[in-house]
């Protein structure tokens, strides 16, 4: 454990100085004693599990969170930034007003599942400055007050600090990077065209290279592929036509004799290696973010959405960052796979990311002190993602068989993959799949989703992340698991079972991990003082999120069965939604309950209106407020996507425009009218063939929940089981 006796003992590391010849020769060179740093190399350990009572000792630790503060910001001078090593585990922050130190340094304490801040003091006058990959070396380019002279520290192991003075350099503008192992490090200045690359434990200079001359704007980024056998450097060159931006120019030369390889032009700065070195990356202004193999010089097909800014992970993993949620994607065998979506609760202005090491886990920082965290994707995630490119490829190949058993191992690997989302099966029908195939993907995987053995606890709180844990904002329900154990609105939830949590992210993830129907016991503080109370959960359906797509897959089935000449299984699907309500009646609250319903609604609306009763149709649904809750619906969404499907509905655009919560003109008019009858599958899974179609529908109830079959067995219209 890390106290701040001990921090002040550890010592400031020797600092490297030396000189980046940058067009004027002669340098001086002085060797100052400085106290050690604490900048050390992270040790991985196995993942803490912090008890809920701290000791004497680390609550004297200054915490991220602690410090932090919103009247600290509202005061600073600029904006708020961090600056990662590579491994994730030391963090530089920009000053803060009453700070005396220019950058703060910061530790990421393994048994305290938190950084901690240093007490090293920086020099006030620090602008360029990068951290080795394990973070035990930090250099900066230091600028004393002769105007013309600059200064590139490094602080090391050995207690000692060197500098060099650039004289005539008048840029406060170095880019650098450190080789992954810090023996190296290469520099470049703003506006020179020169990068020289340092041995870091002689200063001596053991090579450089020329680039095209930067103009006022650029830096030439230099980057060290992970083997330390390459070095890449941005270079520009103007675009001859004035109405797109300058050609990035990736140039790859050997280490140490820096030889140019081959270059790599791009409509976008280079943005830096993969983990593994074997991927480059470059990120235009706009558009997506352009991969590119260094083996097989292949230029990867990248999702749509992928674009900077995006963080290196390890085993090529990559995270998107919204201002609201992270997006991990893996790179493997030249195709880039979607393996995860995590929604925060707010937005994060300035959120920025970098993967920890020995949490195994992302952090994010916001630029007002929040701190967001993400676990990497299982190995089942990453397994299934990969079954599910697999089967896509067959299919699109033309071996559909081959392709669908693919798919059906990789959603029962994980049937809450992110992929498996609103358009994934109406892009499987654009690459050939018949109705009846999808059927069988749909039917299987509404099944995987209600088997799911995770589950989830309703807690009955509303709650926001703080200093130290979950406080609780409110009791959502007086009679839930929350209010009956004693929780009151300000508590802060510190632990479960001993487990320490810093924010909802962590709570949830500690849950969801408990077995069915077990009880536990919660550290919450309460007007300072620590108390242990114990909560019985109430056990859900597998989880909210396994119900709703469960839902939205019946949603997909029942459309689908329609456009094949089956009302009567659009209405059975109607129905199986609104049994998901009574059989999990607690799992949802009132409000997501009523976002569920609408695609029952929008389904049984449909075949009133194909029945010729469009008016009540359109009253049907009125009556239970339309088709948008809360901003939106997933059936709203299929509804205004894929208009063709629901064409019954078109019938008076008008008032479905109301219903939707649009004007008419934003509606789409669908480019059909008609039914296609074709095979497809019931809700047993029977291959059937449509005979005829009901003239009209005998009655919708307008009660929650209705009869689950709509319509009776006498008129429900028969069909050829071909299978």
């Amino acid at each position: 454990m890390i106290n701040r006796q001990m921090l002040s003992r550890l010592t400031f590391v020797f600092c490297l100085v030396f000189s980046l010849f940058l067009g004027v020769s002669g340098c001086s060179t002085q060797q100052v004693h400085v106290q050690k740093s604490d900048i050390a190399k992270s040790q991985p350990q196995p993942a803490p599990e912090v008890a809920p009572s701290q000791t004497k000792d680390e609550q004297q630790s200054v915490l991220y969170q602690e410090y932090i503060t919103p009247d600290r910001l509202a005061s600073a001078i600029d904006q708020f930034w961090h600056k990662f090593s590579g491994d994730g585990g030391t963090v530089v922050t920009s000053r803060l007003a009453d700070d005396d130190n220019e950058k703060i340094l910061w530790r990421y304490d393994q048994k305290l599942g938190a950084y901690v801040k240093s007490d090293i003091e920086l020099e006030r006058d620090i602008y360029s400055h990068t951290l080795s990959y394990d973070g035990s070396i930090l250099a900066y380019n230091y600028r004393e007050p002769k105007p013309s002279s600059s200064l590139v520290l490094l602080f090391t192991a050995d207690g000692s600090k060197k500098m060099i003075e650039l004289e005539n350099v008048r840029t406060r503008e170095l880019s650098m990077a450190f080789s992954r192992d810090g023996a190296y490090l290469a520099i470049g200045a703003f506006n020179r065209n020169r990068v020289k690359v340092f041995d870091v434990e002689t200063l001596e200079k053991v090579g450089s290279l020329s680039t095209p001359r930067m103009d006022d704007v650029r830096l030439p980024g230099p980057y060290f592929s992970p083997d330390t056998k390459t070095v890449i450097v941005n270079e520009w060159r103007p675009s001859n036509d004035t109405s797109t931006n300058d050609i990035s120019i990736g140039t790859i030369y050997s280490f140490p004799g820096l030889v140019r390889i081959r270059s790599y032009e791009e409509k976008g700065g280079l943005y830096g290696f993969s983990s593994e070195g074997d991927y480059l990356f470059f990120a235009p202004p706009r558009g997506t973010l352009s991969i590119i193999g260094t083996s097989s010089n292949k230029s990867l097909s990248v999702p749509e959405k992928l674009y900077a800014p995006v963080v290196a992970g390890p085993g090529n993993r990559l995270l998107k960052i919204w201002n609201n949620a992270f997006d991990e994607y893996l790179i493997h065998d030249e195709k880039v796979f979607h393996l995860q979506r995590k929604r925060f609760d707010e937005r994060i202005p300035g959120l920025s990311a970098v993967y920890v090491e020995t949490a195994k886990r992302w952090f994010g920082f916001g630029n007002k002190g929040e701190i967001v965290s993400m676990e990497t994707a299982s190995a089942e995630l990453v397994q299934a993602a990969k079954a599910i490119a697999e089967g896509e490829g067959l299919i699109a190949s033309g071996f559909k068989s081959s392709g669908i058993r693919k798919l059906k191992e990789g959603i029962a690997i994980s049937p809450l993959y992110v992929r498996l989302y609103f358009n994934f099966y109406q892009n499987l029908k654009k690459e050939g799949l018949s109705h009846a195939e999808l059927a069988e993907l749909l039917l299987f995987h509404q099944r995987k989703l209600i088997d799911m053995d995770r589950t989830i606890i309703v807690f009955g709180i509303k709650g926001k992340d703080v200093p130290g844990g979950r406080m609780v904002e409110k009791l959502t329900n007086a009679d839930g698991p929350a209010a009956l154990a004693g929780l009151r609105a300000g508590d802060i939830i510190e632990a479960v079972d001993g487990i320490a949590i810093t924010n909802g992210n962590e709570l949830s993830l500690v849950l969801e991990s408990k077995p069915v129907g077990s009880s536990f016991e919660l550290t919450i503080r309460r007007q300072g003082q620590a108390h242990q109370v114990k909560i019985s959960p109430a056990v859900s359906f597998a989880d909210h999120l396994s119900l709703v797509r469960a839902a939205r897959r019946f949603l997909e089935y029942g459309f689908l069965a329609f456009n094949s000449g089956y009302p009567d299984l659009t209405l059975a699907a109607a129905g199986k939604i609104r049994t998901l309500r009574e059989e999990y009646p607690a799992t949802l609250t009132d409000d997501g309950w009523e976002n569920v319903m609408k695609g029952a609604l929008a389904l049984e609306a449909m075949v009133m209106a194909y029945q010729g009763e469009v008016d009540m149709a359109y009253e049907h649904l009125l009556e239970k407020g339309g088709l948008v809750h809360q901003g939106n619906t997933f059936a709203a969404y299929y509804i205004l996507n894929y208009p063709d499907y629901w064409f019954p509905l078109f019938a008076d655009p008008r008032r479905l425009a109301f219903l939707l919560d649009k004007k008419p003109e934003e509606l789409t008019k669908p480019s059909t009218s008609r039914v296609a009858p074709q095979p497809y599958r019931d809700l047993t899974g029977r291959l059937v063939q449509p005979v005829s179609s009901p003239e009209r529908l005998e009655q919708i109830p307008h009660t929650t929940p209705p009869p689950r079959q709509p319509v009776s067995e006498e008129q429900r219209p028969k069909g050829r089981v071909l299978d």
